[in-house]
C-alpha cells in the first residue's frame, strides 16, 4: 500500500484526476469508456500506438482498444532498453499515469469512490460487468470529489473546431499527429492615424463536430462549418478589397482502422460567396488520406529512437472536387465555367520534439488538374514555419509563403505573412 500511495502522489501531481461530471453517468456509476476516454486525454498517446491496439486485438478481445492500453503492462515493455516500435517513451509514461490514476480509483479513496465488487485489478474492472464504482455525494447531494480532480487544462465544453481552412476539419485536436500541420486562423487590425490607413484582415473557419459512429477501428462524424477570409485596406477614405470570401458547407468523414493504417474518406459540400466579385459558387469535395503508422501522414523520428529532437511527417491526400457557379458576377467568362478537377496535395511536416521549443516546419504542394471546364489547373505550394506559445501548439506565430491558385475562384497568389493565430 504505501507504494500505491506513492503513486497517488504522482497522479495528482500531474493533475489527471477526474471530476465525476467527467466520469460518472446519471445512475451515478463510473462509465467505463468514458473513464478509458479521459485518461488517455489526460494523459495522451500518440495515434500511432492507438492504431496499433486497435490492429492487434490478440488476447484482449474482451477490452476495447483504450482499454486495452490502459491495463496492458507489456504493451510498452521495453526491447532491451528501448520501447517498442509501435511505442515511444512518452506513450510508456502516460500509461504507467494511467494505469496508477485507475489503481488509485479502484483501492485508494473508498469515501469518494465505493468499490462494489471490490476489485482491484485494472483488466479485471474492465472486463467484468458486475465491476462497478458508484461516485458517492455528501449529505446535501454534491459530488465527493477525489482529491486533485480539476477539469482539464485544455477542456472545451463545446467542442468547437477552429481553423485556417477546411482541408483539415476532420481531424480533432486529439489526432495529434494530424492536428499539428493544420493552418492557424488569423485575425489582424491595424490602424495608421498619420497615414489615414486601416486594414483588417480575417482567415478562419469554425466547424461544430456531431458524432455518427464511434466503435473500435470506426469511426464518423459530420462538422457543419463556416468560414470568413477577408482582407481590405481603407486609405483616406478609398477602399482597396483583396479578399472577400464568405463560405459555409459540412464535413462528412469516415474512418477505418486495421492492419496499423487507417483510411480517412471524406466529403465536403460548399457553398461559398465571393463578396469582392458578386459571385456564388458550390462545390463538392471528396479527399482519400491514408495514414500508415509511422510512415504515411503521421510521425517518425528523424533520428531512430530519439524522441527529444525532431519528428518528421510525410503528408499525401488524393482529392476530386466538381464547381458549379451559381452566379457569375462581375467574373469573366473564362473564370466562371463549371468544372471537374482530380489531383492531390503532397508534402512533409517537421516538428519540434524539444519541449522548449514547440514549433512546426511544413511544406505543402496542392496541384488539381481540370478534367472539364475551365483549362486553368490549380497549384499551390505553401510553406508555414509555426511558433507555439504553448507546447500543444493552440497558440502562436506562423511565418507563411504562399504561390500559386489556391481555390477555385482561381486567384492568383504570391505573399509572405506573418501573425499571432489559434487552432482547435
Amino acid at each position: 500500500m504505501p507504494a500505491l500511495l506513492a503513486g497517488a502522489s504522482a497522479v495528482h501531481a500531474q493533475s489527471i484526476v477526474p471530476l465525476q461530471a467527467q466520469i460518472c453517468n446519471s445512475a451515478h456509476l463510473v462509465d467505463k469508456a468514458r473513464l478509458a476516454t479521459f485518461l488517455l486525454d489526460a494523459a495522451p498517446v500518440s495515434r500511432k500506438l492507438e492504431d496499433w491496439a486497435t490492429a492487434n486485438r490478440a488476447g484482449f478481445e474482451d477490452l476495447s482498444p483504450r482499454e486495452r492500453m490502459i491495463v496492458d503492462e507489456r504493451i510498452c515493455a521495453l526491447l532491451g532498453d528501448k520501447p517498442p516500435p509501435h511505442c515511444s517513451a512518452s506513450d510508456a509514461k502516460s500509461l504507467a499515469t494511467a494505469r496508477q490514476t485507475l489503481i488509485y480509483m479502484l483501492t485508494g479513496q473508498p469515501r469518494v469512490l465505493q468499490n462494489l465488487a471490490g476489485i482491484s485489478e485494472p483488466r479485471q474492472f474492465f472486463a467484468t460487468s458486475t465491476a462497478q464504482i458508484r461516485c458517492l455525494k455528501s449529505d446535501a447531494g454534491e459530488p465527493v470529489e477525489l482529491a486533485g480532480a480539476k477539469p482539464n487544462r485544455f477542456e472545451l465544453k463545446v467542442p468547437v473546431r477552429v481553423r485556417g481552412n477546411a482541408d483539415g476539419l476532420h481531424f480533432a485536436r486529439t489526432d495529434a499527429a494530424q492536428f499539428k500541420p493544420q493552418e492557424k486562423a488569423a485575425i489582424s487590425f491595424s490602424s495608421d492615424k498619420i497615414k489615414k490607413k486601416r486594414t483588417e484582415k480575417f482567415s478562419v473557419v469554425v466547424g461544430y463536430p456531431f458524432p455518427l459512429v464511434d466503435e473500435a477501428g470506426k469511426s464518423a462524424e459530420i462538422v457543419p462549418y463556416f468560414g470568413l477570409a477577408r482582407d481590405v485596406a481603407k486609405v483616406n477614405g478609398n477602399t482597396t478589397v483583396s479578399t472577400d470570401l464568405w463560405r459555409f458547407g459540412a464535413v462528412l468523414d469516415y474512418a477505418i482502422t486495421a492492419n496499423e493504417m487507417t483510411h480517412w474518406f471524406v466529403a465536403r459540400p460548399e457553398y461559398l460567396f465571393n463578396d469582392k466579385e458578386n459571385s456564388k459558387l458550390g462545390t463538392f469535395n471528396v479527399t482519400y488520406v491514408p495514414v500508415i503508422n509511422g510512415r504515411l501522414n503521421d510521425y517518425r523520428y528523424l533520428i531512430r529512437g530519439n524522441d527529444r529532437f525532431i519528428s518528421f511527417q510525410p503528408l499525401l491526400d488524393v482529392r476530386l472536387v466538381a464547381g458549379h457557379f451559381l452566379k457569375q458576377g462581375d467574373r469573366s467568362d473564362e473564370d466562371s465555367r463549371d468544372y471537374l478537377r482530380v489531383g492531390g496535395q503532397a508534402g512533409i511536416s517537421f516538428s519540434s520534439d524539444i519541449i522548449a521549443l514547440p514549433a512546426d516546419l511544413t511544406f505543402t504542394q496542392l496541384y488539381l488538374p481540370a478534367l472539364t471546364g475551365s483549362g486553368k489547373e490549380l497549384h499551390y505550394f505553401k510553406t508555414v514555419l509555426g511558433l507555439g506559445i504553448d507546447k500543444d501548439r493552440l497558440i502562436g506565430v506562423d511565418v507563411v509563403y504562399g504561390r500559386g491558385r489556391k481555390d477555385d475562384l482561381l486567384a492568383k497568389e504570391r505573399a509572405w505573412t506573418i501573425g499571432v493565430g489559434m487552432k482547435f
